[in-house]
């Protein structure tokens, strides 16, 4: 597969609006010939292509850390919100709610653990609104889970180069130490 076919797993769904967030595109390592006529790794030594890998692999770590994080502030707001639909089904169900909530149109208060934003709105707009941010809440816990995904699969993509470079250098090592047998046995040259 040509590094041109595999998609890009840098776009992530849930981060456009942090600039700051950015992913290299790290493909895998499928030939060591290819990737060391590469001009940037042409005249690398091993232990700095290694290293740009781990750095690869960390900033990966890092954005993980960051999803996890609004993911787990994403869930609590959910959790949150259905609690406060269940306490305004139960007021619904109190005795003279109707007086209360249409004739006197009681206000009800609005907050969302995700906003700073406390608002006072009538029993209809309160449940409209929830109902709108479930569905926004369902969407963002949908597209952080999918790049969740995305940053985990480039993580290990760079850790299986790390390895595959590593195990290359041994190779290359045991080759010119000795002869490497079809088995993978090592036998030292005796001639």
């Amino acid at each position: 597969m040509d590094k041109d076919d595999l998609p890009d797993f840098t776009q992530l769904i849930s981060c456009k609006d942090l600039p700051n967030i950015t992913l290299q595109n790290i493909h895998p390592i499928h030939s060591m010939k290819v990737f060391m006529s590469e001009p940037k790794n042409a005249n690398a030594s091993i232990a700095e292509l290694i290293q740009r890998q781990e750095v690869s692999a960390e900033q990966c770590r890092k954005v993980l850390k960051v999803i996890k994080e609004r993911l787990v502030l994403k869930m609590a707001t959910m959790q949150e919100l259905k609690k406060y639909l269940l306490d305004l089904h139960s007021e619904i169900k109190k005795p003279g709610a109707g007086t209360r909530f249409v004739t006197n149109q009681e206000k009800v208060k609005l907050h969302f653990l995700d906003e700073t934003e406390i608002r006072e709105v009538e029993l209809s707009d309160a449940v409209e609104r929830c109902n709108i941010k479930l569905s926004s809440l369902y969407c963002e816990i949908l597209a952080l889970d999918s790049d969740m995904g995305s940053v985990a699969y480039l993580e290990r993509v760079a850790q299986i180069n790390i390895d595959f470079i590593m195990d290359w250098h041994k190779t290359q090592k045991q080759k010119k130490t000795g002869e490497i047998h079809s088995t993978g046995e090592v036998f030292k040259n005796t001639v």
